[in-house]
């Protein structure tokens, strides 16, 4: 009701805004001439809870600071006697509240008051939730690292005899003149092959260069051994990879890691058979002098730029349009089998194809007036690994690989690690991988995902812990963008 605007004089009732909450009432009396003044009580409901009295010739009634709310003045006039008389007279007020405690404004606060609960409830359920992800996170951090424990153990326990009966069988195979025992020799040498293989693939998927378990060496005859290499390649390729082998040296001995030594030999032949030219030969050379040997391994058709030369023992090089299609680069794995064995790689190309040369030292050598093998010439590009971008790149892959499971690792702080500037990691993360920082952090968390997949050991939420996701949408958006399939998919190829 809108406030009275006409002369309150003639009505029996008036609305007053909040500010008008300082009210007087007036009353008159026409007393004949002699007669004393009348005495009236009165009361205002809502406030007097007994009847007040007044009398006199000014007639006042006067409240202040009023709330908010309906009034009505009650009078009544009181004999000579102090008897009231039944007639009462009434006028009624209201006083409207100020605007902000309006019908509409109690709503509005209504609303807020819903919308404060709502917003309290979801916080509430959110802290809850991430509450409860950390805890998963956690737990399921704890159980993979306890199970790669479990594996790596198991792993290293089982290389030190797998090393030892893989070395006692080229010793008796060399030393067995028995044509029978040769051959039943060589199945087993075959079946070590094939176990070392296995158990590969089962506890020692794609390690990087982090591994820490001692390497167990065996004085083997490196020439003998490529040579057997070379006959387990032709075998399993036929005659749709021809793989050629030639030595300068009957027999050449050093003291290797057997068992990854194989390992490293499979896989380079294998790189070598997909990133040939179409009907060219993949070749196995061996050669040496008193002091070294070289494993070297001729790839015909396999270019690599220039500019690439540097990188192509990081693990997560691509070979451009070239058929490499393992998660981690083959180059890297044999950097590292060197390293760890005191040893040391290179990489040669030119237009012609690419040498992958491993150099040992030598125990020694056994010479037997052999021609050397003729080496092709070659005005190569040599990869120098420890020039400053090679350095960079390898700097960084290690430390997101350091970092790989933690999901607030980013740029920034790559970039706080490194001390460079935002821009110089920019330029030389785009110029040396072709991706922008974020872009390769993210390519090495699915490669390291793929390779944890792949090995069948953890369960997809596991390794999208494991490898620094922390949303399981955003994680198979991600991978499924990169290989085509869910993870959940590609762990069950």
């Amino acid at each position: 009701m809108p406030p009275t605007k006409v002369n309150p004089t003639y009505l029996s009732e008036m609305t007053l805004t909040a500010r008008q909450n300082n009210v007087t009432f007036q009353l008159t009396d026409l007393p004949q001439s002699g007669q004393q003044p009348c005495v009236y009580a009165y009361r205002l409901k809502g406030v007097d809870r007994t009847w007040q009295y007044i009398h006199g010739e000014r007639l006042d009634i006067s409240y202040n600071a009023l709330p908010p709310g309906d009034y009505t003045l009650e009078v009544r006039l009181v004999d000579g006697q102090g008897e009231a008389k039944e007639e009462v007279m009434a006028y009624g007020v209201t006083i409207l509240p100020p605007w902000y405690l309006s019908v509409w404004a109690k709503i509005v606060y209504l609303i807020i008051l819903i919308c404060l609960v709502v917003w309290v409830m979801k916080f509430w359920m959110m802290r809850r939730r991430l509450r409860e992800e950390r805890e998963a996170k956690e737990r399921i951090m704890q159980e993979s690292a306890a199970r790669s424990q479990f594996f790596d153990n198991l792993s290293v326990q089982l290389k030190k005899p797998l090393t030892s009966l893989f070395g006692a069988v080229l010793n008796m195979l060399r030393a067995e003149n028995d044509t029978a025992n040769m051959r039943s020799l060589e199945n087993m040498r075959r079946d070590v092959v094939d176990i070392n293989s296995l158990m590969y693939k089962a506890l020692d998927m794609q390690q990087t260069s982090d591994h820490k378990a001692s390497v167990a060496t065996t004085t083997i005859d490196i020439a003998d051994f490529c040579r057997r290499a070379a006959e387990d390649a032709r075998a399993k390729y036929g005659k749709t990879v021809e793989i050629g082998y030639r030595t300068n040296v009957p027999k050449v001995y050093a003291d290797l890691d057997v068992a990854r030594l194989q390992l490293v030999i499979d896989q380079l032949i294998d790189f070598a058979a997909r990133n040939r030219a179409a009907d060219s030969a993949v070749s196995i050379d061996v050669s040496a002098d008193k002091d070294k040997v070289d494993v070297v391994v001729g790839i015909p058709g396999l270019t690599i730029a220039e500019a690439d030369m540097p990188f192509v023992f990081n693990r997560y090089f691509s070979f451009g349009g070239n058929a490499q299609t393992a998660d981690v680069n083959t180059l890297a794995l044999v950097n590292e089998f060197a390293k760890q064995n005191g040893a040391q790689a290179a990489v040669d190309s030119d237009s012609e194809g690419t040498d992958v040369t491993m150099t040992f030292a030598s125990a020694y050598v056994e010479s037997a007036g052999q021609e050397a093998a003729d080496s092709k010439p070659m005005a190569a590009k040599r990869n120098d690994a420890d020039s400053v971008d090679a350095r960079l790149l390898a700097k960084i892959t290690d430390m997101v690989e350091a970092h790989i499971a933690d999901s607030d690792f980013n740029v920034t702080r790559l970039q706080e690690s490194l001390e460079i500037g935002s821009k110089l990691l920019y330029r030389k993360v785009k110029q040396m991988t072709g991706k922008t920082p974020v872009e390769f952090i993210r390519h090495i968390r699915l490669q390291r995902a793929s390779v944890l997949l792949r090995e069948g050991r953890f369960s997809v939420s596991e390794v999208m812990y494991m490898v620094g996701f922390s949303n399981s949408s955003y994680f198979s958006k991600c991978f499924q963008k990169a290989y085509g399939i869910t993870p959940a998919e590609y762990a069950r190829q």
